[in-house]
């Protein structure tokens, strides 16, 4: 195995994720990758000092529909971008998810779950 996929709860990403760098695996992580800043870093330095790759879900902005609306911009082909607007819409993660006790615990929420995508 050379690479560990963090699918736990948001509050367990760092500690899973730092476990196994220090095991010697790369690291792809459910969003959000960490809670804090500080976490991040030391996740960043961590990786870095083995030569490991630490990675975060989900790869919208990086995904196939933003990089062509991206190449559009850079390329002219979308004209002059006046503005924009995002709406993000669901039933919550209560509706559909076994246990979603930790979106409601501190570190949760909105911001946790939608803040890196959108």
């Amino acid at each position: 195995m050379d690479v560990v996929v963090n699918l736990t709860v948001p509050a367990a990403h760092y500690e899973v994720s730092r476990r196994a760098l220090e095991a010697g695996k790369h690291v792809y992580s459910e969003k959000p990758l960490v809670l804090s800043l500080e976490e991040g870093e030391r996740l960043r330095d961590l990786a870095a000092a083995k030569g490991l790759r630490v990675g975060s879900a989900p790869d919208t902005f990086l995904g196939g529909s933003h990089q062509a609306a991206r190449a559009a911009i850079d390329e002219g082909r979308a004209g002059r971008i006046l503005g924009g607007t995002a709406h993000v819409m669901g039933h919550g993660m209560e509706g559909w998810h076994p246990n979603p006790d930790f979106f409601f615990a501190p570190g949760g929420g909105r911001c946790s779950t939608w803040g890196p995508i959108t």
